[in-house]
């Protein structure tokens, strides 16, 4: 029995709780499609099946769901699901990122520390993990006791503004206060 099934009382894919999400996602419901997505992707309640997992992701995410969002970047990443593709991966995080997804914005400064988007940026990777940890995340202290042996002063100074007006943009202040599935 999967956790929906504890949580919620249904049973495998025939299950009346599986159906209800099923339903509400053919409805067009992002949150229900974001959960199929998610059911699918750990295989609870349903076999695990990464492409339909993918399916139901994309389908939240094209609606700006933003778990949906950085879960669709991830399998782009890993290749799960979909094509390995890492300017699809990086587009998506992005969106999750920009609506205060704290995984996302780790990933984000993983992607920059490490040159994933073109040339490594150390000022760019400070300022997503800034953001993270802002925003929750417990990984980003170690990285940015890293990046600060490696930044001068001033580059810090700005990876922290950078930060800072991310942080003040009304759209992700608003994103903070925003349920994701």
């Amino acid at each position: 029995m999967g956790i929906f099934s504890k949580l919620f009382g249904g049973t495998a894919a025939g299950g009346a709780l599986f159906q209800m999400y099923k339903a509400q996602a053919e409805q067009g419901f992002a949150n229900a499609q974001c959960t199929l997505g998610m059911m699918y992707s750990i295989g609870n309640d349903v076999p695990q099946d990464y492409a339909e997992a993918a399916y139901w992701f994309r389908k939240a995410a094209e609606q700006d769901e933003p778990f949906a969002q950085y879960s669709l970047g991830a399998m782009y990443s890993s290749g799960q699901g979909v094509s390995q593709d890492t300017a699809q991966s990086l587009m998506w995080i992005r969106k999750a990122a920009d609506q205060a997804v704290a995984d996302a914005q780790f990933f984000l400064g993983n992607a920059y520390l490490n040159g994933l988007t073109g040339a490594q940026d150390y000022v760019q990777a400070m300022k997503w993990y800034l953001i993270a940890k802002a925003c929750g995340s417990t990984l980003a202290d170690h990285n940015l006791q890293r990046l600060e042996s490696l930044l001068t002063s001033a580059q810090i100074a700005e990876a922290q503004r950078l930060a800072r007006e991310s942080l003040l943009n009304p759209e992700m202040r608003n994103a903070l206060l925003r349920p994701t599935c």
